[in-house]
């Protein structure tokens, strides 16, 4: 048995613990022999994912968060694409980089440009939608999609996504001017109410003033600005932490993607579907005699929209495997 931290997070996610974590379990080989230049022996080591033996039906949220932020400021333009059966990547790529061909993914297949385009519209739709600037972008660049850019290129990617997306550039600023607000009548607690109608609270909301170090063409300068803080838990001095408008509308897409994942795990286990776990969006079920993937995605969908979430454009990706996979 593994632990599983219901609301584990402040945005209601679910959390590992123990002796290893089912949220985040390696995706390689451990314990490995090395080679003469210390390196991993392939098939040495010792399989984690392997080791959770099925037969199982894992199935994902397919781009869940960037779904549900496009939802949140009603993007209709990108949504329709979406609901068309477009991927968000794809939607994306149409919408605001000039792509007019046929599926970019398989084009990407056949074409290093096409593939970095993929590649890039992937970048920008998981990283650029929470306020991050183009350090952090050249980050989630290299990690989520594999992709390596300089940074004038990580700058031209943020700046073209911003422009092209002026409805999530605005969102930001609500979110901000709440914060502000808030802050200046130094509220004791800021509720932000979820689409599906849960409180997410913010505790002791205050401005504070900080230095931080700012870069500048005479080299590192050492500034005050004034920020914004408050607590995620009441009355728990370690949670104080800097909050802005783009880190709230982030924080509000994981809790309502957390939801559509909360209302889905309820479903099934009402339906007599044994659900061993879930791993951020996907849910990882053994099936009984009679029961199939198929019926499971089906469930899961008409859960969605028959539900307050019917206005995000729920995708399912499901696989048999014989052990946990991703």
């Amino acid at each position: 048995r593994v632990q599983l931290k219901y609301f584990g997070g402040h945005t209601g996610r679910w959390s590992g613990a123990g002796f290893f974590n089912v949220q985040n379990l390696p995706r390689y080989e451990m314990f490995c022999l090395l080679d003469e230049n210390k390196k991993p022996i392939k098939g040495t080591g010792f399989d984690l994912r392997r080791a959770l033996v099925g037969p199982f039906y894992v199935t994902d949220y397919m781009q869940v968060e960037a779904r549900a932020l496009l939802a949140q400021v009603r993007d209709e333009a990108t949504l329709e694409k979406i609901r068309a059966g477009m991927s968000v990547y794809e939607a994306h790529a149409r919408a605001t980089m000039g792509w007019d061909g046929g599926d970019l993914k398989e084009a990407g297949k056949k074409s290093p440009e096409h593939d970095r385009t993929y590649r890039l519209a992937k970048a920008r739709v998981l990283g650029a939608g929470y306020g991050c600037g183009k350090a952090k972008f050249g980050v989630v660049a290299r990690v989520m999609a594999g992709l390596e850019l300089t940074p004038a290129q990580a700058e031209e990617a943020i700046n073209e996504y911003r422009a092209a997306n002026p409805k999530i550039v605005k969102y930001w600023r609500q979110c901000q001017n709440m914060l502000e607000k808030a802050a200046d009548a130094r509220k004791e607690l800021m509720i932000l109410r979820l689409p599906s109608g849960r409180p997410m609270y913010y505790w002791n909301v205050r401005k504070r003033t900080v230095k931080v170090i700012r870069k500048t063409d005479e080299g590192d300068k050492l500034v005050e600005r004034v920020e914004i803080f408050s607590q995620t838990a009441k009355g728990d001095p370690s949670s104080y932490r800097r909050i802005y408008g783009p880190l709230i509308v982030e924080n509000a897409t994981s809790g309502t993607s957390r939801d559509v994942l909360r209302d889905g795990w309820v479903a099934l286990h009402e339906a007599g579907y044994d659900v061993a776990f879930t791993a951020h969006d996907e849910y990882v079920v053994e099936l009984k005699p009679g029961q199939t993937g198929e019926d499971v995605d089906k469930l899961l969908l008409e859960t969605g929209n028959n539900s307050w979430a019917a206005f995000i454009p729920l995708g399912l990706d499901g696989h048999l495997v014989d052990f946990y996979t991703k």
